[in-house]
């Protein structure tokens, strides 16, 4: 069985003990209900698949395929290449169903492909056409699948095919189109692929979460970089103040990141998010982010190389200083007084009294 399983992988030509070729291939569904979808959660079951039946299911019915050898050509070339041989260890792509439907027309939804078999000096000829909308039992149509399976080279061919590109914006139960699957996964050659099919950026999935939110909350400066490129081609700077359902913007998320933080802080700076805005639930710009986390480097870099309004108040009247004091930050209060925030002792003490009998 394990040599077998290597003439699949290594080997391009697939042989059958009959003439007539089978017409479909039916690789069955083996992702995982993973049960209530919690809040962190932003993969639309990645890694939870598992190919052990699939492969014990497939490789039994394929036994009879041994001992002799068939020609596979297709027609376009990257068809054969990326689409019929398909890895059995890709995971996510064991749930593709391809509707393949001889001498079926394409429609706007649909993309075909002439096939010519050989075997035994028979010749057959069939189309396999496509259905590009077609969505699996997770809402996840073929794109989906092969970005979830981590399958580059195929995702890339499949969206070169598609001939409408409203196919590219389909989400799925988690509202997730394939351009957040692209980012969630870090495959930066389909995202940039995808962002040259003038797809929706502004697309939120069921968190509020756009593809920028979900690039700057991983830390991933190169999808950053791609879709912000994108942001200041269309000039649509409106992708930079859409807040996701905890109401923060991109810049609220990559203010509360680790990894390469700064950098994509600049990036969005430089391509004009608004520095001042503030998160929907408590009225807190990125710079009180920056106190409450005793961040000196974004503290120095938004008061000398922005237009922050050092003194804005939260909705419960709060200017970054005062969180900076009552947390005894004494290295940023200093900062934030030099750069000319308004500071006044008495005025603090004042209102950490009245909280205090307030909570009394």
């Amino acid at each position: 069985m394990a040599d077998f399983e290597d003439d699949i992988n290594n080997d391009h030509d697939l042989v059958t003990d009959d003439l007539h070729c089978v017409q479909t291939m039916n690789m069955s569904s083996h992702k995982m209900a993973t049960g209530r979808v919690s809040e962190e959660r932003f993969d639309s079951g990645i890694h939870s698949c598992s190919l052990q039946s699939f492969r014990d299911s497939s490789l039994e019915s394929c036994a009879s395929l041994r001992g002799k050898t068939e020609l596979c050509e297709t027609v376009p070339e990257y068809l054969s290449d990326k689409l019929l041989n398909i890895s059995l260890e890709d995971e996510g792509i064991s749930s593709l169903s391809l509707p393949a439907v001889a001498g079926t027309q394409p429609s706007s939804v649909t993309s075909s492909a002439i096939v010519g078999t050989k075997s035994s000096n028979v010749a057959f000829i069939k189309r396999i056409v496509i259905d590009f909308a077609v969505q699996d039992k997770d809402g996840d149509t073929f794109v989906n699948l092969a970005l979830i399976g981590g399958n580059e080279r195929l995702a890339c061919a499949l969206i070169d095919m598609v001939p409408n590109v409203e196919c590219l914006n389909i989400p799925n139960f988690l509202y997730q189109r394939p351009v957040h699957l692209a980012v969630l996964t870090k495959q930066l050659t389909v995202l940039q692929k995808l962002l040259s099919k003038n797809i929706d950026i502004s697309c939120q999935d069921h968190q509020g979460n756009t593809p920028l939110h979900l690039a700057c909350r991983n830390g991933d400066l190169d999808c950053v970089k791609a879709i912000l490129k994108v942001v200041r081609e269309r000039r649509a700077l409106q992708c930079l103040e859409v807040r996701n359902s905890q109401g923060l913007t991109c810049l609220h998320v990559a203010a509360r990141v680790t990894e390469n933080k700064m950098d994509i802080v600049r990036e969005l700076v430089i391509s004009e998010a608004n520095v001042n805005a503030v998160d929907a639930k408590s009225g807190r710009t990125i710079l009180h982010y920056a106190c409450e986390r005793r961040d000196m480097e974004l503290v120095r870099f938004l008061v000398k190389y922005t237009n922050i309004e050092i003194d804005f108040l939260t909705f419960d009247g709060k200017p970054a200083i005062y969180i900076a004091y009552w947390r005894n930050y004494q290295d940023i209060v200093k900062r934030l007084v030099k750069a000319g925030a308004d500071f006044d002792y008495n005025v603090l003490n004042d209102v950490s009294q009245d909280s205090d009998e307030e909570n009394a």
